[in-house]
C-alpha cells in the first residue's frame, strides 16, 4: 500500500500531462488520459513495490489491466516491460544504471506512448519528450546514488 500512496502523485500528473497536450492540439480523450494515468501508476508502483513489498506488484498489474480495458491497446504492456527492465532488470541489466540513461529511458518511453495513441501534433510530442529529459535530469540530481546502486 505505501507504493501506491508514493506513486498517486505521478499517476495524476500523468492524466494532466496527457490532458494538457491535447488541449494543445484541440482534442479531448478521456479514455486516454485515464490510459495513461493507470500505465503511469503502474509503472512507478512496479518501481517501489522492489523496495517495499512484492504483493505491490498485483496493483502495477491492475492499473495494467485497467489502461487495457480502456484504450485496448498493448502498449500499457510494453511500458510496464519497459517499467520492469527499468526497476528490477533481467540477468544484469536494469535501464536504471548509468548516468542519464533513466533519463532518458523516461523521456523516449513518454515521447513514444504519446505518439502512438494520440492525433496530437509531432511538435508537442517533441516538447513533452524534451521536457520531460531536462525535468527528469534536474529532480535526479538529488538522488543519483541511489539509482546506479
Amino acid at each position: 500500500m505505501e507504493a501506491l500512496k508514493a506513486s498517486m502523485f505521478v499517476g495524476v500528473s500523468a492524466f494532466f500531462r496527457i490532458l494538457f497536450a491535447q488541449q494543445l492540439s484541440n482534442s479531448f480523450d478521456l479514455k486516454l488520459c485515464l490510459a495513461f494515468c493507470f500505465t503511469a501508476l503502474a509503472i512507478y508502483i512496479l518501481d517501489r513495490s522492489f523496495d517495499y513489498e512484492s504483493n505491490e506488484f498485483v496493483f502495477a498489474i491492475l492499473f495494467v489491466l485497467l489502461s487495457f480495458v480502456l484504450f485496448s491497446s498493448f502498449m500499457p504492456f510494453i511500458a510496464l516491460f519497459i517499467g520492469f527492465l527499468y526497476s528490477k532488470g533481467v540477468k544484469g541489466f536494469r535501464l536504471k544504471r548509468g548516468y542519464g540513461v533513466k533519463n532518458l529511458v523516461t523521456a523516449l518511453t513518454w515521447g513514444v506512448n504519446i505518439a502512438f495513441y494520440s492525433k496530437i501534433n509531432t511538435l508537442i510530442i517533441v516538447f513533452f519528450t524534451v521536457k520531460s529529459f531536462i525535468i527528469t535530469l534536474l529532480n535526479d540530481f538529488k538522488d543519483t546514488g541511489s539509482n546506479i546502486k
